[in-house]
């Protein structure tokens, strides 16, 4: 960019149609004003001429008199020349209906903005009285009008450009905004309106750190999950920025800053039961509530699911007993003298044969944001099922011995099933009898070779003892 852009100073010198304005190099950057004209129109006036001795034609050559699109950060734009009037009385100066004088009429005559002083800028129009002159602006003053010959270079009338923006950027409500202290988690919600109807994507971050995206087209309101974040953030000013950029490329970010004071209780910790563990259809779920650090009170539950991520099969229990000498009494939540203290919550109403998931859920009165402990896994009713791998033979095993150690609750039920062909596809099993030899009724085999195997089930229905099987061991004839 010239940093004296007069008549014998710095511009850049060439007679050529082969030039264009190219994306930001830093250090070069161009300076532009900002001008909304009153049709709405939105332009970035470079504040200065960039290029003398060149011609009204060359210029026209490359398309930048009338206009042409290019494309300067991703954003398109129509480059070209300000009109200028065409030189007759009355159609130049202050309040009259050209482009030039529009400008100064917005942002003023200053020749710190505009860099007017002895420099002409080079506009749209055809000199009145000379069809082979085209008009110029400034040099003497803001307001002065000239003309000069179309096809002759001059070291005193300058290439201005003018940016016409084809593509707004999307805008975004609210603009910018400070929220505060808060004690919870704010509630921002965000409006985009992209004008051109583009599609749009945002990026949320928090402190320079992305956190979230969202999309649409033309217009929608997005909510920031700023819950989402709460608990992983200190007790601070912090400040998220969300960037908004449509499918041309145009972007607005805006700034929201807050002052985080409250912050969730720490999580609880399951004692109760233990991972892999079998349970009743009903039982109590023991825990140890993490402690608040700001010493709010806590709201507690029980949540139990069919699967770790708690979408599927999901119920909640809340009557919560806190234990004090050991003694178990009712109680609605847990303050900050209960820390660390043996709590329960009882669950009914499972289903045997079932696998569940357990997690607490605490929400604490001051941030209101949910802390989960970490999940257990239990079964409900449980089977133990499994099959021994085959054991080959060159002929067909007509009867088998089986032998069984194992431990299992009085409650629970034992079955065991045989088969001389395991390794079909779909072998035949044959119950069998503990105690007893089994005679195989099945004759026939798709596989190579017959094998026989064991299958066995154990059906823990309300047993809570153990249930264990350490060998087993077959005779066969």
């Amino acid at each position: 960019m010239p940093t004296n852009p007069i008549n014998g100073g710095n511009c850049v010198s060439a007679n050529t149609s082969n030039f264009t304005v190219g994306d930001t190099v830093a250090g070069k950057e161009l300076q532009w004003i900002e001008w909304t004209k009153a049709d709405g129109t939105k332009m970035l006036v470079c504040d200065r001429g960039l290029i003398v001795n060149i011609s009204w034609n060359s210029i026209n050559d490359a398309g930048f008199i009338t206009g042409k699109e290019i494309t300067i950060d991703g954003q398109k734009y129509k480059m070209r020349s300000l009109t200028g009037s065409n030189g007759a009385s009355g159609s130049y100066g202050a309040g009259c209906n050209n482009e030039w004088d529009q400008l100064l009429d917005a942002v003023g005559e200053s020749n710190d903005l505009i860099h007017w002083s002895n420099m002409y800028s080079w506009c749209q129009e055809v000199y009145y009285s000379n069809s082979d002159s085209r008009s110029v602006r400034g040099y003497n003053s803001a307001r002065n009008y000239g003309y000069h010959y179309a096809t002759y270079p001059y070291a005193d009338v300058a290439f201005r450009p003018a940016l016409e923006i084809l593509n707004s950027a999307p805008k975004v409500i609210p603009s910018s905004k400070d929220y505060g202290s808060c004690a919870t988690a704010p509630d921002i919600t965000v409006t985009v309106t992209d004008d051109d109807g583009d599609a749009y994507t945002g990026v949320v971050k928090v402190d320079g750190v992305q956190k979230s995206t969202f999309s649409g087209t033309a217009s929608g309101s997005h909510k920031l999950p700023t819950a989402d974040w709460w608990a992983s953030i200190s007790k601070a000013k912090h400040t998220i920025t969300v960037t908004v950029t449509d499918a041309n490329n145009a972007s607005t970010t805006t700034t929201y800053t807050f002052t985080k004071t409250n912050g969730p209780a720490a999580k609880a910790t399951i004692t109760s039961p233990v991972q892999n563990q079998r349970r009743k259809t009903s039982f109590y779920v023991e825990f140890k509530p993490g402690a608040d650090l700001d010493g709010d009170t806590q709201t507690v539950k029980v949540q139990m699911a069919s699967n770790t991520g708690f979408s599927q099969n999901l119920k909640e229990y809340t009557s919560l007993q806190i234990q004090k000498d050991g003694t178990w009494s009712d109680a609605t939540n847990v303050t900050a003298a209960n820390v660390g203290k043996t709590c329960r919550i009882k669950v009914t109403g499972q289903t045997n044969g079932t696998v569940r998931y357990i997690r607490i859920v605490s929400t604490d009165a001051g941030s209101q944001l949910p802390t989960y402990s970490d999940p257990v896994k239990v079964a409900i009713g449980d089977t133990l099922e499994f099959t021994t791998l085959p054991a080959e033979w060159s002929e067909k095993p007509d009867r088998i011995d089986v032998k069984i150690k194992a431990t299992v609750d009085s409650t629970a039920t034992m079955s065991l099933w045989v088969t001389n062909n395991a390794n079909d596809d779909s072998p035949t099993w044959e119950e069998y009898t503990i105690g007893a030899y089994h005679i195989f009724k099945n004759n026939t085999k798709t596989a190579d070779k017959w094998a026989t195997a064991v299958k066995v089930k154990i059906v823990a229905g309300e047993a809570t003892g153990e249930i264990s099987v350490s060998d087993i061991a077959t005779g066969v004839l």
